[in-house]
C-alpha cells in the first residue's frame, strides 16, 4: 500500500512507525516546516530510501490555498492510497485534508498535542487546568491575544475555531488520540464518537549493553526539554526543600542554541545546582547507556495534560518505573504500574523523593511495564488504517439544473429551464458537509454553466471528491480542461458509437461525437480518471464490440454498459429508444469478452435483472448504493438514490420470490414491465 505520512517533526515514536512500515509497503514522508512562510515551498531529498517532501507551511487557521495547491500537485503525483497526518501545533490542517478529500484518499490523523481544539495545545493557561464542555466557552490569555492578533472579538474568534475544528473532524476517516482522556474531551466537544480511536505510542527499546548501574544514592531522572511547560521548575522546587538528603538527578535535556533566552538562563540555573547532572541531547542510540541504566525513578513533572508522553513509555520498556504530574492523561497509563506514583504539586513530589531516598518508599517486585512495542504498534495503526478504508463512501447526486444543448434519447429528463442557483449549492455543500465524501454533479448539462467553476471551487473548498456526468463536448477547448484538472474530477462520460452516424443519433446534436472524443482525448493526456458509458439503445446496442474497441484504444481505463433507464426522454419514446433486455445480451457478452481478453478495462454492467445475464457477468453488476439525491424541483427534494429506484421506480414479479437473486436483485423499472411484460424475467431456482 502507498501510504504518505505528515509531520513537522521526526517524533520518536513516529520516526520508528514509518521505518517499520516502510518494510512493507511504499512510503513518502513530508516533512512540514515549522517556519511560518507567506509562500509555502517544497523542495525532496532522500533519506535512507525513503522519499522526503520538505513543504512550508503557514498558520493553522487560515485557508491556506497555496498549501492546498501543494499537497493538490503532490497527492496527484504519488496517489497515496491513504494520508496520514503527525499533528502538532502549527500545522494547518484543513488545506492538506481537503486536498487529500478531493482526491477520495483516505485520511488519518495522530494527534500529539491538544492542538486540534486548544491554541497553546496545552490545555493549561498557566495556572490551572482547561476542562471545556465548548470552546465557545474558552477565554485563557493565549486564546484572547490570538483573538486580538486576529482582530476578531473573542466570541467570534471561538465561533471561527469551533466551526474549523468541525470542518476537520468532518473531513478526517479517523483520529487516534494517544489518550481516553483526550478523545472522551473530544467526544465531549464535538460528538462524533466513531471518529476517535486511543492508541497508545509504540516504543523501539534499544540494545541493552551493560547492566544497570547501582551506586549508593539514588538517582531520579528527567528527560526532555527546557519548556516551561514540561515542570522542570517542579523538580527545581523539590529539590531546594530537600537539602538534607542525598540523592542526584539525571538531567537528559533536548537544547539547541537557538532556544529562547529563558530556557538558556534555566539551563544556567541547572548546571549550577549541585545535586542535577547534565547531558545534553543524548542519541536515540544511547538513551539505555547514558540515561535509563543510571536512573532509578523517571519524575514527568508536565504542568500541562501530557497526552503521551514518549518518556513514560520509554522508561516502561526499561523497567523504569515513573513519578509524574496529577494528569489524567498521563495517570491512566500507570494503574497497572505499583512502583510508579503521582503528585500534585512540589510539597507532594519532594514527600515522594524523601521518602525514596529515606526507603521508606520501595519499589514492588514483580511490577506490571505495560507498554506495546514498535512492531505491535505498527499493527495496532494498520488495523485504524483497515477500518477506515473498508469504510464505505458515502456521495451526494447533485442535479444541477435541466438544461443541456444535446439532446439525448436516452436521457432520464425532460429538458428545462429550472436549475439550481450559485447561491444555493454553496448552501448545500456548506450543510451537508461531513456527511459525505463525494458529490456527483450533473444535469442537464453541468460544463455549459457559466458559474461551473465556481461551483468546482466551492466543492473543493469544502472539501468534496468531484464527480461529474457529462455529455463530454465543453472539453473539445484544451483551455477548458486544462482549467478543469486542478480540481481533480472524475468523470463519466457517454459514447454511444463507434462513429459519428451512430453516437450522433442518440444525441440528436450533430458534430457531437468529434467533440467529445477530442476532449477525452485532451484529458487523457493530463491523466484525467474517466469511465465511459455505453448507453444500450435501439440505434447503438448491436454494435457493442465496435464501440468497446474504439472506447478502448482511447486509453480509457473503465467502461460501463448501461441498459436505459425508462424515464425522461427515454421513456417518452419508450418505442424508439428502449431495447428488449434479451436481445442486448449476445452483443453484450460479444463486447465483455473481448474487453477481457484484450485488456486490462475495469468493466462494469448496470440496469440489468440477474436472471437475464451470465452469472459470470453477475460480479460486474453495479449500482449506486451509497447515494443521496437531490434535484431542482419542489424545493430541492432530497431523496435515496437506491430506496427512489427500489420503492418507487421499480417492481418485482410474484415468481421473483422463489429466485436465488431475489435478495441481491432490484427487480426491473415498472416503465419497462408494463411495455414488455415478464415472460424475459424467469427466477432462476436452485439446482
Amino acid at each position: 500500500m502507498k501510504i504518505l505520512h505528515v509531520s513537522p517533526v521526526l517524533h520518536p515514536c513516529f520516526h520508528d512507525l514509518v521505518k517499520e512500515q516502510n518494510k512493507t509497503h511504499s512510503l513518502i514522508f513530508v516533512k512540514l516546516d515549522l517556519t511560518a512562510e507567506e509562500r509555502p515551498y517544497r523542495t525532496t531529498r532522500d533519506w535512507n530510501g525513503l522519499l522526503i517532501e520538505n513543504v512550508k507551511r503557514s498558520q493553522i487557521w487560515q485557508h491556506d490555498d497555496k498549501l492546498l495547491n501543494i499537497f493538490n500537485q503532490m497527492l496527484r503525483a504519488y496517489r497515496p492510497k491513504l494520508i496520514h497526518i503527525q499533528v502538532f501545533s502549527g500545522i494547518s490542517l484543513l488545506p492538506i485534508l481537503k486536498a487529500a478529500s478531493n482526491l477520495h484518499i483516505t485520511k488519518i490523523i495522530t494527534l500529539h498535542d491538544h492542538s486540534l481544539f486548544c491554541v497553546p495545545g496545552i490545555c493549561f493557561d498557566g495556572h490551572k487546568k482547561c476542562r471545556l464542555d465548548s470552546l465557545l466557552s474558552c477565554e485563557c490569555s493565549f486564546t484572547r491575544q490570538s483573538a486580538a492578533n486576529n482582530r476578531s472579538s473573542l466570541h467570534h474568534f471561538n465561533q471561527a475555531r469551533t466551526i474549523v475544528c468541525k470542518k476537520i473532524i468532518d473531513q478526517c476517516d479517523q483520529i487516534i488520540c494517544p489518550s481516553h482522556h483526550q478523545r472522551e474531551q473530544l467526544v465531549r466537544l464535538f460528538g462524533q464518537e466513531d471518529k476517535f480511536v486511543t492508541e497508545y505510542y509504540g516504543t523501539n527499546p534499544r540494545s541493552i549493553t551493560s547492566q544497570k548501574k547501582r551506586g549508593a544514592k539514588v538517582t531520579f531522572g528527567y528527560l526532555g526539554t527546557l519548556w516551561w511547560a514540561k515542570g522542570i521548575s517542579l523538580i527545581e522546587a523539590a529539590i531546594d526543600k530537600l537539602k538534607d538528603c542525598d540523592f542526584n538527578v539525571l538531567m537528559g535535556v533536548k537544547y539547541s542554541s537557538q532556544e529562547p533566552s529563558a530556557e538558556t538562563h534555566l539551563l544556567e540555573r541547572l548546571k549550577n545546582n549541585s545535586k542535577i547532572r547534565l547531558k545534553l541531547n543524548i542519541g536515540r542510540d544511547k538513551i539505555y547507556d547514558d540515561f535509563f541504566s543510571q536512573v532509578d525513578y523517571l519524575i514527568i513533572p508536565s504542568v500541562w495534560d501530557e497526552t503521551g508522553p514518549m518518556t513514560l513509555f520509554e522508561a516502561f520498556s526499561y523497567g523504569v518505573p515513573v513519578i509524574i504530574s496529577n494528569v489524567p492523561s498521563m495517570t491512566e497509563k500507570i494503574k497497572e504500574n505499583k512502583s510508579s506514583m503521582v503528585f500534585n504539586d512540589e510539597n507532594e513530589l519532594a514527600d515522594i523523593m524523601r521518602g525514596i531516598v529515606e526507603k521508606r518508599i520501595k519499589k514492588n517486585q514483580g511490577d506490571k511495564f505495560s507498554v506495546k512495542n514498535i512492531s505491535e504498534y505498527s499493527r495496532s495503526i494498520e488495523r485504524i488504517y483497515e477500518k477506515a478504508l473498508a469504510a464505505t463512501s458515502r456521495g451526494l447526486f447533485l442535479r444541477l439544473g435541466f438544461e443541456c444543448n444535446s439532446k439525448c434519447v436516452f436521457c432520464v429528463i425532460e429538458g428545462g429551464k429550472l436549475r439550481i442557483d450559485l447561491n444555493a449549492v454553496r448552501d448545500i455543500f456548506e450543510k451537508n458537509q461531513g456527511r459525505y465524501d463525494y458529490v456527483v454533479l450533473t444535469g442537464g448539462e453541468p460544463t455549459i454553466r457559466k458559474d461551473f467553476f465556481d461551483i468546482l471551487d466551492i466543492a473543493r473548498r469544502s472539501g468534496y471528491a468531484i464527480k461529474l456526468q457529462t455529455h463530454g463536448r465543453m472539453f473539445a477547448s484544451e483551455e477548458f480542461c486544462e482549467k478543469i484538472s486542478p480540481y481533480n474530477v472524475e468523470f463519466s462520460i457517454n459514447i454511444n458509437g463507434s462513429t459519428a452516424t451512430i453516437h450522433d443519433t442518440d444525441t440528436q446534436a450533430p458534430g457531437s461525437f468529434e467533440q467529445t472524443v477530442k476532449g477525452i482525448k485532451t484529458l487523457r493526456k493530463l491523466d484525467s480518471d474517466i469511465l465511459v458509458k455505453i448507453i444500450l439503445t435501439k440505434n447503438s446496442y448491436q454494435h457493442l464490440l465496435q464501440t468497446a474497441r474504439f472506447i478502448a484504444g482511447l486509453d480509457i481505463k473503465k467502461i460501463m454498459f448501461v441498459f436505459p433507464t425508462p424515464y425522461g426522454a427515454a421513456g417518452m419514446d419508450f418505442d424508439a429508444v428502449v431495447p428488449r433486455m434479451s436481445e442486448t445480451l449476445l452483443p453484450l457478452t460479444q463486447a465483455v469478452h473481448w474487453l477481457k481478453k484484450n485488456t486490462k478495462v475495469k468493466i462494469s454492467i448496470e440496469g440489468f435483472s440477474r436472471c437475464c445475464l451470465n452469472p459470470e457477468f453477475h460480479p460486474l453488476i453495479t449500482e449506486c448504493d451509497m447515494l443521496d439525491g437531490i434535484i431542482p424541483e419542489n424545493n430541492r427534494r432530497m431523496y435515496n438514490a437506491k430506496e427512489e429506484r427500489v420503492f418507487i421506480q421499480k417492481q418485482k414479479f410474484f415468481e421473483c420470490r422463489d429466485c436465488i437473486y431475489d435478495k441481491e436483485c432490484e427487480g426491473v423499472y415498472k416503465t419497462y414491465a408494463a411495455k414488455m411484460g415478464k415472460d424475459e424475467f424467469r427466477p432462476v431456482l436452485k439446482k
